[in-house]
């Protein structure tokens, strides 16, 4: 029976009982035939039905002793109650146990019931407080609570004249795990991360997880730098070593900046900023390292600052041109089409390429606005050779994360389309393996719509994510592109002729066309032809361009020949 048609039924026989009885004793004391006291009856009767509700309320409370004891001492009033009926009487014993031992009884257990509440609270009050102030992943103090201990370590450094220090800890590449092998291998690796991270602190330390990918490590009673500095290298040489997650063995690394009290800052904000400022440098100088704070980090701080207006100002100035890196079929010489790469004629620094402004545009989110001009400019060159009356060649744009995966990447693509009333036949869109890993369902969904306009797809950096064969015959794509880490390796080491042999193979299987990118010797195109990939890319051929050296290229690529296996390059 449900436990609340219960209680009502319990409220409902109480409360009928307490009715018949007064009227009851009410009629007979006023036939004669019953002498009662009626002020002590009325007593008695309303302790009886205030002991009832208490049950009643008690019930929802659901405190066993607080339950039991409500109902003895119910029992008991209403026993006594009864007992100032002359009509009715009971034995002595049950006078006894009823009314006197439930009475105690009940009193003991209400009393036991309330201690049970109030503990009860207690528990609940801890675990709102722990859920406030603990990550519940890696049960580690959070962003919430942290700035007190650091505000506590500041203060015990000032009173004995000591330092503090601060290391922020960012896993790099977390998102990657956690896109290609799922959020719960994320969260397990998170586990991991912080059991090791534990094992090197001591006890005067804190450890606190901020979120996501970070974690921060406040050190007390610092006498010298080095003590700081060798935490952060215990750090990193915890994640030289593989994390063992869903039998799989996952390389994992961090960047560590370190801010220290009182010389790179006297209160909790401004050495958190700073360390922050410097776990990005560390970024910048590659996986597993740590740096310092120091002045000058806050003036490339203020760089990057001042690049990233730059950058916004000259996208609005036109600025920004276009490259062409010319894709050649392996067999025969022939140009089959160019990837379009950005370049930046900067007024002041003058042609600036990719890597002075990609890791600030992709910090800033500029990315996307970069990767949308490129788009539209490359759409305009295609317009552009059909107006002269010149047969367009193919145009191969690459698409960044950022753009590739927000929510209206093909609808600003109908819209560049649109105003330039460009041929789609010849365009491609480039996106990187780790691109379509965030999202697989979505990615299969951009993927057909782009396949249905007509534009041809290339899967960018093959073999480099978590991932691989299995994307081949789950997305629509019409090519691949084996990275250069995988080209640099031929004619060095056979597992990656191994790797290169495997995906074509694979690619072939599918009708996919394979294109390596990187290639730089005459040996890398003679294996390449060799084991049947379709096209090439590199400064063997040709480095990138711009529009009127690639237009000369095309026309002397008419003359451009293949000889024999050695594959000699004659015009």
């Amino acid at each position: 029976m449900n436990k609340r048609i219960l209680r009502k039924l319990l409220t409902i026989l109480f409360t009928g009982t307490l009715i018949i009885l007064f009227l009851s004793s009410n009629i007979l004391s006023i036939t004669g035939n019953l002498r009662i006291d009626n002020p002590d009856f009325m007593i008695r009767g309303i302790c009886t039905v205030l002991a009832m509700l208490c049950l009643v309320i008690s019930l929802e409370l659901k405190i066993k002793y607080l339950n039991i004891g409500w109902g003895l001492l119910t029992i008991s009033l209403l026993t006594d109650t009864l007992d100032e009926i002359g009509a009715i009487s009971f034995w002595r014993w049950v006078d006894y146990v009823f009314e006197d031992a439930f009475l105690g009884l009940g009193i003991l257990l209400i009393g036991y019931g309330f201690y049970k509440v109030v503990e009860k609270k207690e528990a609940l009050k801890g675990k709102l407080r722990r859920m406030a102030f603990k990550d519940p992943l890696t049960d580690l103090p959070n962003r919430r609570i942290i700035k007190q201990h650091l505000l506590s370590a500041i203060r015990e450094a000032s009173k004995n004249n000591r330092k503090a220090g601060i290391l922020l800890i960012n896993l790099d590449k977390f998102k990657l795990v956690n896109d290609a092998l799922g959020h719960n291998i994320g969260n397990n690796l998170l586990k991991k991360a912080t059991n090791r991270l534990r094992s090197i602190l001591r006890k005067e330390d804190t450890i606190a997880h901020l979120g996501g990918d970070e974690f921060i490590i406040i050190l007390n009673d610092i006498e010298y730098l080095e003590e700081i500095e060798y935490i952060a290298q215990r750090s990193i040489a915890l994640f030289k070593v593989p994390f063992m997650l869903i039998e799989k063995s996952i390389h994992s690394t961090c960047s560590i900046g370190a801010s220290v009290f009182p010389e790179d800052g006297e209160d909790a904000e401004t050495l958190f900023k700073n360390a922050e400022i410097a776990m990005y440098m560390s970024k910048e100088k590659g996986p597993n390292s740590y740096q310092f704070y120091t002045e000058v980090m806050k003036e490339k701080a203020g760089e990057r600052l001042e690049k990233a207006e730059n950058i916004r100002e000259g996208l609005a100035r036109g600025e920004f041109i276009l490259h062409y890196q010319p894709k050649v079929r392996v067999e025969t010489g022939e140009i089959t089409g160019v990837e379009a790469l950005a370049r930046w004629n900067h007024p002041r620094l003058g042609l600036v390429y990719p890597n002075y402004f990609i890791s600030i545009a992709e910090e800033t989110g500029l990315i996307k606005e970069i990767d949308e001009y490129v788009l539209k400019l490359a759409c305009l060159q295609i317009r552009e050779w059909t107006n002269q009356g010149f047969e367009p060649i193919n145009i191969t744009v690459n698409i960044s994360a950022a753009l590739f995966n927000s929510s209206d990447f093909i609808c600003n693509l109908d819209a560049i389309l649109h105003s330039t009333g460009v041929d789609i036949s010849y365009l491609s869109i480039e996106v990187t393996e780790t691109a379509t890993m965030e999202d697989m369902e979505y990615a299969y969904d951009i993927f057909d719509k782009l396949k249905k306009k007509g534009i041809k797809i290339s899967l960018d950096d093959f073999g480099t994510g978590y991932s691989s064969l299995s994307y081949l015959k789950t997305f629509p794509i019409d090519a691949l592109k084996i990275d250069k880490a995988f080209i640099d390796g031929i004619t060095k080491d056979k597992r990656d002729e191994s790797l290169i042999k495997a995906a074509i193979t694979m690619a072939k299987s599918l009708n996919i066309k394979v294109i390596s990118e990187g290639v730089e010797t005459i040996e890398q195109l003679e294996f390449l032809n060799n084991v049947g990939c379709d096209e090439y890319q590199g400064y063997l051929f040709s480095e990138p361009m711009p529009i009127e050296g690639i237009e000369d290229l095309l026309i002397k690529n008419r003359g451009l020949k293949v000889s024999g296996e050695n594959l000699e390059l004659t015009y």
